[in-house]
């Protein structure tokens, strides 16, 4: 028996000694322990536990007098009062047990403990100068405390002396909302008033005794000394912590719960560092729609996806499922994209914490709306986008020569140089010269142009010719795949047959987005993989994963978005809308070119000029359309198959075999000038075929009779019919 007594006790003292462990509240339901049944309760946390850290701190906090008597009215195995009359030594210690077994537990696990064992219901007859006690839980993970708790403190109230106190550790979710007034209201039922509630894991630490306090202090209580330490402290002088788990002090009837405390706290203090005043989310929102099952207008814009998690998108999601959040965002008073990097930052987080909390107990939607958000006014938003804008770029700019480096090692002295060069202002230029001419001379328009409304005008055109250039490269690659048979690119609803006889951004991006899937398929699939690089003429994987990047997808739909929203008011913008809806482009802008970083450098656009055949080998004087300029730089180019003069093509690095582009864009002259300037396939008209060009120097509309585009589009499956049909 003294073996098993003595193995109890050192499990039982190994279980309080830990550091780092949290609190172990007892059932209200659970048999009395008793030396038969102590071990296995103790090992699945089915009795009440007080490690030694929580010990040391309650004895901190009620020893700021004298104490002729303490009572643990639920003690249990005895670890609160045992060690707390060691450390306090009061005049008497008395521990209610719940039967006589358990008494005799009690005291053989603490067999030096000056403590007053007795069993049964009875109280003591006297006033006690603290009552310390770790109650039970009606149910296992109960969010609010049980009538049990209440009801048992109701009882202890009137031996506790005038100016004595009551420690209990109560447990309950100290994060749930509402938390904080259960609190309130049951100690007040008792016959007392909370001065004090620190969260734990579990549940709370309250401070409770007969006299109101003007304030009630909450914070965090964790295994850390040098943090109990100050807590202490600050308990005791009653004054706020440098930071909030060290302390806030609530008017009573205003606390919510411990998490809602400490974040309105951190979110007050950070705002005020900042010299940002918060205000309710909802205010600044048009409207807060719970669940992406339901898709915003194509006229609405300025939109932020919040997940059931708290993450914050500006990009719709691939998934409609879920539960999430959908906000419409005044425009004069905050922008999508701010507010979804606002929401990474510090600040941010604390409140996507506060909403998550909330959302516990009143919906992820209400939640939102109730939330403090901190922004600055929507002029200077759009500076700090604009110029992390910039900082993007740079960023960009850099991973890309680190990946330049590491791959081309030899070229380390030149790779110095170039980044010794690099300036904020250096880097978007250099970016976009690198770039193919026909997206690369918009964005020198866009850069060149000082009106607000036409550099509007000019990135709306880059992002409609991007989308449709990505799709264009991709068709090609994959026609093979497409020709004689369903491709599966086309809607089969009736109301999208004509998708690309007059095609619209929206078209491009749709397009473009099934081809990148094809692409994706293709690559994962290991029997096919050879197959997908040969069809794209070797193109190197990153350059494959960026054209296919889902990422640069969701810009694309914002882009949309956007211009649906604006066309729908007119397309006419007044300085303020023009400023705003500039500063969300160019974010979305940076996003592009993070995505795109310097992996055109290793593809060069060709239009080929006079060539020559020998020995198996095409050498070609060609044009590389690469960078803003109207002059392009002749380069000389060997391949292994031969090149129509007539048509585009893509080379990618160290490859002789490049890709043919469909006859969807072309470099030709206008009417009107012998500049050769780069064109879109726009629609099909009576005419013939129209072509936009969307970089100064050229005619902004051409109508040629082509008939080599229907049929294009025809092979691809993207019009009714085949080529055969056409006439």
């Amino acid at each position: 028996m003294m073996t098993d007594n003595g193995n109890l006790k050192q499990l039982y003292d190994s279980l309080r000694s830990a550091e780092d462990a949290p609190p172990r509240f007892p059932q209200a339901d659970t048999a009395p322990l008793s030396a038969g049944t102590a071990a296995e309760a103790l090992r699945e946390g089915r009795c009440a536990l007080v490690p030694d850290w929580i010990v040391r701190f309650v004895a901190a906090v009620a020893g700021d007098g004298p104490h002729s008597r303490i009572l643990d009215p639920v003690a249990g195995t005895g670890s609160l009062i045992a060690p707390l009359a060691a450390r306090l030594a009061p005049g008497r210690a008395i521990a209610l047990c719940g039967s006589e077994g358990e008494r005799e537990l009690a005291s053989t696990l603490n067999p030096d403990a000056a403590v007053e064992w007795q069993a049964g219901p009875s109280l003591p007859k006297g006033s006690f100068d603290c009552i310390v006690c770790c109650l039970p839980a009606d149910e296992p993970g109960a969010l609010f405390p049980g009538g049990t708790v209440w009801r048992l403190l109701a009882s202890y109230t009137p031996l506790l002396a005038r100016r004595g106190r009551v420690c209990a550790l109560i447990p309950c979710d100290p994060g749930m909302p509402g938390i904080g007034r259960a609190l309130e209201k049951g100690f007040t039922d008792a016959g007392l008033s909370v001065a004090t509630v620190l969260g734990c894991a579990g549940g709370v630490l309250a401070i409770a005794g007969k006299e109101e306090p003007p304030r009630i202090f909450v914070a965090r209580l964790i295994p850390d000394q040098g943090h109990l330490d100050i807590l202490r402290k600050n308990i005791e002088l009653r004054r706020r912590g440098k930071v909030p788990e060290l302390g806030v002090l609530e008017v009573p009837g205003s606390f919510s719960s411990v998490a809602e405390t400490l974040l309105l706290a951190d979110i007050g203090w950070l705002a005020a560092d900042a010299g940002l005043s918060p205000v309710p989310l909802g205010t600044i929102a048009a409207r807060i729609d719970e669940g992406w099952d339901r898709v915003p207008d194509e006229s609405a814009a300025n939109i932020l996806f919040v997940s059931p998690k708290c993450t914050a998108s500006t990009s719709r999601p691939e998934s409609l499922a879920g539960g999430g959040v959908r906000l419409l965002l005044i425009p004069e008073q905050a922008s999508a994209a701010y507010l979804a990097r606002h929401f990474t930052t510090r600040l941010g987080k604390c409140e996507r914490e506060l909403a998550r909390v909330r959302a516990r107990a009143k919906g992820l939607a209400e939640a939102l709306r109730t939330i403090p958000v901190c922004l600055p006014p929507r002029p200077v938003q759009n500076t700090v986008l604009a110029v992390q804008s910039s900082l993007s770029h740079m960023a960009g700019r850099i991973d890309g020569l680190e990946r330049e480096l590491w791959d081309h090692p030899f070229a380390g002295d030149a790779i110095r140089g170039r980044v010794e060069s690099l300036s904020p202002g250096a880097t978007i230029e250099a970016w976009i010269e690198s770039l193919p001419f026909p997206l690369a001379s918009i964005l020198w328009a866009y850069r060149a142009e000082q009106d607000t409304s036409a550099r509007v005008d000019h990135l709306f055109h880059f992002f409609e010719a991007l989308a449709e250039f990505h799709a264009v490269i991709m068709a090609s690659a994959l026609a093979p795949l497409c020709a004689g048979r369903e491709s599966g690119l086309l809607d089969d609803d009736p109301y999208f047959r004509d998708s690309y006889r007059y095609a619209t951004f929206r078209a491009w991006i749709v397009l473009a987005r099934r081809l990148a899937r094809s692409t994706r398929s293709l690559l994962g699939t290991p029997a096919r993989r050879d197959e997908c690089v040969r069809l794209y003429r070797g193109a190197d994987r990153r350059f494959l994963a960026m054209l296919t990047s889902r990422r640069l997808f969701a810009v694309l739909d914002r882009v949309a978005d956007e211009r649906n929203s604006w066309k729908a008011h007119g397309g006419i913008l007044g300085p303020e809308e023009a400023e705003n809806l500039l500063a969300e482009l160019e974010a979305s802008l940076a996003d592009i070119r993070r995505t795109i970083g310097t992996l055109y450098a290793g593809a060069v656009l060709l239009a080929p000029g006079t060539g020559e055949y020998h020995e198996g080998i095409f050498t070609y004087e060609a044009d590389a359309l690469t960078g803003s300029q109207l002059v392009f730089r002749e380069v000389r180019v060997e391949t292994t198959i031969p090149m129509d003069t007539a048509r585009l093509y893509l080379l990618f690095a160290g490859r002789m075999a490049p890709l043919e582009l469909l006859p969807l864009v072309m470099l030709a002259e206008s009417p009107c000038s012998t500049i050769r300037s780069f064109y879109f396939y726009n629609r099909l008209e009576k005419e013939g075929v129209r072509w936009v060009c969307y970089h100064p120097g050229g005619d902004a509309e051409l109508v040629t009779e082509d008939g080599a585009v229907e049929e294009t589009l025809r092979a691809l499956g993207l019009m009714p019919g085949s080529p055969e049909e056409s006439p």
